[in-house]
């Protein structure tokens, strides 16, 4: 159980740093946003193949971990909106040095945070599962990048 564990921490730290960049981005607010995650929910439960009492417990955990990503987040966006304040006016290196190992701290947390749900996955879906999420986090995120970078693309195209 002990590998278990270390595994599951070695790739959702590995995950981590796919899904860091993905939420530099501001996430998709408004009814477009909610279908995204209404299908990203529904294939996710496809992928890992769950029976409906594992899936309300799944959703309920992954849920709270979105919630929590998603305030830390903001605060790390917060943190660095200050930073790039204090550089614009030239502030003193020691502000800057207090503001960024706040900045650090926050990346801490959302390191933590996923440790804390991959554990937490461990109780609910089997080893197999718990890959299957991790390889269709990394796939669906990677998907939708590039389904916004073509349409992004589309409309430059049609400017011109």
């Amino acid at each position: 159980m002990k590998c278990f564990h270390l595994c599951v921490t070695i790739v959702m730290i590995l995950l981590l740093a796919v899904e860091s960049i993905a939420q530099d981005q501001r996430p998709m607010r408004g009814p477009a946003g909610q279908r995204v995650e209404q299908l990203k929910k529904l294939r996710m439960q496809e992928a890992l193949a769950l029976d409906e009492e594992t899936s309300i417990r799944f959703f309920a955990r992954y849920n709270e971990h979105q919630d929590e990503l998603r305030a830390v987040g903001k605060s790390r966006g917060d943190l660095i909106d200050d930073l790039q304040s204090l550089l614009k006016k030239n502030a003193p290196e020691a502000e800057i040095d207090a503001k960024l190992r706040d900045v650090l701290k926050a990346e801490k947390q959302v390191i933590d945070l996923r440790l804390k749900f991959a554990d937490k996955l461990g109780e609910i879906l089997t080893r197999s599962q718990v890959a299957r999420y991790v390889v269709f986090e990394r796939n669906f995120n990677q998907d939708l990048r590039e389904l916004m970078r073509e349409s992004a693309q589309d409309r430059w195209r049609g400017r011109n």
